[in-house]
Formats: C-alpha cells, structure tokens, sequence
C-alpha cells in the first residue's frame, strides 16, 4: 500500500509540473504576442507618418510635376497617393497601412491600369523601403520603357 501511495504522490508532482510548466509557456508566448501587436502598432504609425512625411515632401518639390494627396479609405485607413504628372508618362504610387492588420501595402497605377495591391508586415518595412519608392516613381527611363519598379521590399512581400 505504502508504494502505491508513493507512486500516486510521484504522478501527481509529475502532472502538477508538466501543468506549471504548459501554464508558463502560455503566459510567455501571450505576452510575447502582446509585445509583437504593440510592436507592429508602433511601427505602423511611424511608417505612416513617414509615408505622409515623404510623399508631401516630394509633392511639394514642383506641384506641376508632381502631386501629393491623401484620401480616406473604407476602414478608417488613409490612401497616399503621390502622382507624377509631367514630363510622361503619368503614373502614381499608392500607399496605405491597413489599420487591421498594421500591414504596409502598396501599389503602381501606370497607363489607365493598377498593379494591384502589395503587402508586407509593417515589422519588415524600413523608412528606407519608402523612399525607394518615391524615388522609382522618378524612374523616368524605366517608366518610358512601360516598365514596374521592382525592389528589396517586393522580396518581402507577402511576409505579413
């Protein structure tokens, strides 16, 4: 009798550790998940004040060339748009940060057609990755030849 209660007092230490230890793991992993959604809030509304940042500046370089203007989009997000204008061929890049996922997105519309929406997780998305953006719009070679840029930030499309 006196083994059985040993081993009943072995299992049950055994299962009350295994318990503590699944309860801290699902404690840390909660808050490492809480940390990462604070993280990727912050870093979206840095990139969108960037993006605002970046694309007024440009626009306000030669408003006859090219222009700046933000619209509000159907959940609560602003689309950027930064259109060049002259010399042509005309084209605009668009961009948003989607207020859901805190996703950056986006995209080139270029002869009456859009390239459709990319997107990236807002954590893989660097100031830099902006204005690479905002400079192939001035790709005016490239932009000639009916050529879409490409860049390090379509690689990492899709990473949201």
């Amino acid at each position: 009798m006196r083994a059985e209660g040993k081993a009943m007092d072995n299992f049950a230490r055994t299962f009350q550790e295994k318990m503590l230890a699944a309860r801290a793991a699902h404690e840390r992993e909660t808050a490492e998940r809480e940390e990462e959604s604070s993280d990727r809030q912050t870093r979206a509304s840095q990139l969108e004040r960037h993006v605002e940042l970046r694309f007024a500046e440009a626009g306000g370089i030669d408003s006859s060339a090219v222009r700046y203007a933000a619209r509000a989009d159907g959940d609560g997000a602003s689309v950027h748009e930064l259109t060049w204008v002259a010399p042509l061929p005309a084209r605009t890049l668009l961009a948003r940060i989607d207020q859901v996922t805190r996703n950056f997105w986006w995209a080139w519309a270029y002869g009456g057609n859009t390239s459709g929406w990319s997107e990236a997780d807002s954590l893989s998305v660097h100031r830099r990755d902006v204005d690479v953006l905002v400079e192939q719009l001035a790709d005016q070679d490239r932009w000639e030849r009916g050529e879409r840029p490409a860049s390090a930030l379509d690689l990492r499309q899709g990473a949201a």
